[in-house]
């Protein structure tokens, strides 16, 4: 029944706890957003009260710590402008063709940097709301 469920899915949970954080550092904004969204998200909201510390518990804290510095490095990154110098030094040397293609992959960096910065948001609000 729901006893062996909660005693399965806690034996399963430091499998899972490796499985997720050994990979999200390296994982692309994009892949880190479908987990947050399609798998974290969903977690959080369908996972019993009396369960959360055994569940949650070893699985949001790095999670959320990783998503902090990950998104404070990107934001930092495009609010000095770091992206921008990096791509005119590298178009500089280039062509026309090839500073219009920096300044697209600059605009879906920072597309992409928004997005999963939404999806983290969203986690936040569903914890909050908990």
């Amino acid at each position: 029944g729901f006893r062996s469920f909660q005693e399965s899915m806690a034996s399963a949970c430091s499998e899972f706890y490796a499985v997720v954080m050994e990979n999200v550092e390296h994982q692309d904004d994009r892949c880190a957003r479908m987990m947050i969204r399609g798998f974290i998200i969903p977690l959080v909201k369908k996972c019993p009260p009396n369960c959360w510390r055994q569940w949650l518990g070893t699985i949001l804290p790095p999670l959320l710590q990783h998503m902090h510095s990950r998104l404070t490095g990107a934001w930092l990154a495009h609010a000095t402008g770091q992206q921008r110098n990096n791509n005119v030094q590298q178009h500089q040397q280039g062509g026309a063709g090839i500073k219009s293609a920096g300044m697209d992959e600059e605009i879906l960096k920072e597309a992409s940097m928004r997005e999963i910065t939404r999806e983290h948001l969203s986690l936040l609000l569903v914890l909050t709301a908990g």
